[in-house]
């Protein structure tokens, strides 16, 4: 079944929005997100550690309450591209914009990744296109597809190592223009998934995301 779920050009348009919208979890809050705060935005280590927790608990609550708000209006399309959108430009504003203040910085990363949780839809969105009987198959590709993701950590690593300026905190690069130019693949890759979306035909919610319930 696998082979019919590849020869789908949809299921591909849906998994790279699924990839996409988890680069910030997997290229920031995983990897890049607390040595940038510290050099860049020159928070404690401590302050950090905290402000990157805050992308998990946004991915948290933002995987139900989006699935429920995807249900109820009755489309998958829409949130899809409401979630890139506001997610793009939230990861834009920590940044680019200079003096955020640390409960600020924590606020907006919260809801980047609430709005960035609207990954879950693919999961769904997977099912929809796919015959009922390929269903394993169809989860399956765009689970592995998603993990791709982890793809941008060593390339924000390489662009760092191309573009510091050999000031160093440590062993930690130090250079907020290197860290700015590096970390400018998550809204790119936002952007990418915003573009893709307009691609993807709505399945309106063949398949319902389970309640909690029903969990």
């Amino acid at each position: 079944g696998l082979i019919d779920v590849v020869k789908n050009s949809q299921m591909w348009i849906n998994c790279v929005i699924g990839c996409l919208l988890f680069v910030p979890l997997s290229g920031f809050a995983e990897t890049w997100g607390i040595s940038y705060l510290m050099q860049v935005v020159h928070m404690t280590k401590s302050h950090a550690a905290f402000a990157v927790a805050m992308i998990f608990f946004g991915w948290l609550l933002g995987a139900p309450i989006i699935g429920w708000i995807s249900n109820a209006i009755k489309q998958r399309r829409l949130p899809l591209t409401l979630g890139s959108t506001l997610a793009a430009i939230l990861i834009s504003i920590v940044l680019y914009v200079p003096n955020l203040g640390y409960q600020t910085v924590c606020y907006i990363l919260f809801a980047c990744c609430f709005f960035s949780r609207s990954s879950i839809i693919v999961f769904v969105i997977s099912i929809d296109i796919i015959s009922s009987i390929l269903t394993d198959a169809a989860v399956s590709f765009t689970k592995m597809m998603v993990m791709l993701s982890g793809a941008v950590i060593p390339l924000i690593g390489l662009i760092v190592s191309l573009t510091w300026r050999n000031s160093t905190l440590g062993q930690i690069p130090n250079d907020a223009w290197s860290y700015q130019v590096a970390l400018s693949v998550l809204p790119c890759s936002l952007l990418v998934a915003i573009f893709l979306t307009f691609y993807l035909q709505d399945t309106y919610c063949k398949l319902e995301l389970p309640q909690a319930e029903e969990v």
